[in-house]
């Protein structure tokens, strides 16, 4: 078995997820066993300050800098448990002597495996706006359309993330407007509903055939995969 790398913490709601899912693949596979792991969790506030002042450099310069720590310690496969964080991907990678994957790649998987060719994206603004999340599902070989929310639900759906979900409340107002707008991308065609915020599935109840793809459990799944993979 690997030992998967995590740069956690962002939140740590979505972190704590990221190990139970993937300690639950692997003692599936390998009974009485869980996975070889190591975990930086990071400072949710200083990450969301970079965010909020549009530091992205900063914010690269903090995520290459943690993955590094983990190779270090003997990670052989890196995840980033949270969809914004893949911004500037190929800046906060470069020069990493091993795997990392790429949590819209595995997601991409999934929809292709699922027959969805429009995948409407629910996530924080600065996802949604920096567009590098839609273009790595729109690009070779998975060509997906990205289904965006229009600028309201944007708004609603960050203060929904940052103000409650990222302090780990959910309530039922927010359950309710994160509903309407999976509704909303429907009506624009959408095929199914990509979670792009690692903190979203806390609130949104994935169901058998709902077609709402919770990319927190498609991550961590496939970064244990990664990790039993001979």
């Amino acid at each position: 078995m690997k030992t998967i790398g995590l740069l956690g913490g962002v939140t740590w709601h979505s972190t704590l997820a990221y190990y139970r899912i993937i300690n639950e693949c692997v003692a599936r596979e390998m009974p009485r066993h869980s996975a070889s792991l190591l975990i930086r969790s990071v400072d949710f506030g200083e990450v969301e300050a970079l965010q909020n002042a549009g530091d992205w450099r900063g914010v690269a310069d903090l995520v290459r800098t943690e993955l590094a720590g983990l190779v270090a310690g003997g990670a052989e496969v890196l995840g980033i448990a949270s969809n914004t964080l893949h911004q500037d991907f190929e800046t906060t990678t470069a020069g990493l002597t091993v795997p990392v994957l790429h949590i819209a790649d595995a997601v991409a998987g999934t929809l292709q495996t699922d027959g969805v060719r429009r995948a409407g994206l629910l996530g924080t603004r600065f996802l949604l706006d920096g567009g590098y999340y839609a273009e790595r599902l729109g690009a070779a070989p998975y060509g997906i359309e990205a289904v965006l929310p229009d600028d309201d639900t944007r708004a609603d759906v960050h203060r929904i993330i940052f103000d409650e979900l990222a302090r780990g409340v959910v309530t039922p107002e927010a359950r309710t407007r994160l509903q309407r707008a999976q509704s909303d991308l429907r009506r624009q065609g959408a095929e199914g509903v990509v979670l792009a915020c690692s903190e979203l599935g806390l609130a949104i109840e994935h169901r058998p055939f709902s077609r709402v793809f919770d990319t927190t459990r498609i991550h961590a799944e496939a970064l244990a995969a990664a990790a039993l993979a001979a």
